[in-house]
């Protein structure tokens, strides 16, 4: 299965997102200099690019503020982190913007991004992963697909996600887009 989701502005400061032709959450910048995202059923996220203190490039950290439904994580709950385009869900090693495997870098280098799925990377954590490896990850890492990202312009921020990313797919959304947009 293939979630596929659009991210429009719809306003000055205002974010809205799209999944197929239903509206699914919205995008507020905070005075905090946060972001808030608030979904259709009432739950709700703070998006922080903060991170020690320190605001860190294509990096972004998400966590539960409030739930309504009872199945959903308690508020506060962190439930993703990107550093450095990686995060890591369910055990495994995810890159943003990465490149495919068994495709050439430069069919990747302009248009559509790629979310690959790190099978074999050398560490359990992601703070495990030094400054050496983090600053070679889009050039010498490759993966399997499991996410595209396409687009910035007026028709939106087109993101599709498979199966495995599901449960994240809302956060991640909003992650994508003010990660490739405001970054």
């Amino acid at each position: 299965m293939v979630v596929d989701f659009v991210v429009q502005e719809s306003g000055k400061l205002r974010i809205t997102i799209r999944k197929g032709d239903e509206k699914v959450a919205d995008i507020r910048l905070r005075k905090d200099f946060t972001y808030g995202l608030t979904a259709s059923n009432g739950n709700e996220w703070t998006l922080s690019a903060r991170f020690g203190g320190e605001i860190r490039p294509f990096s972004m950290a998400v966590s539960q503020s409030k739930a309504h439904d009872a199945h959903d994580v308690t508020s506060g709950t962190t439930v993703l982190v990107i550093k450095d385009h990686l995060f890591l869900h369910n055990e495994k090693f995810y890159l943003l913007g990465g490149t495919p495997e068994g495709r050439p870098p430069k069919e990747v280098l302009v248009g559509r991004r790629y979310i690959c799925r790190l099978d074999n990377f050398p560490f359990s954590e992601l703070s495990d992963v030094d400054y050496e490896t983090r600053s070679k990850l889009i050039s010498k890492f490759r993966g399997a697909p499991v996410g595209e990202l396409d687009g910035l312009g007026k028709e939106g921020h087109h993101l599709r996600f498979f199966n495995e990313l599901e449960d994240i797919g809302l956060p991640l959304a909003a992650s994508c887009y003010l990660l490739y947009s405001t970054a």
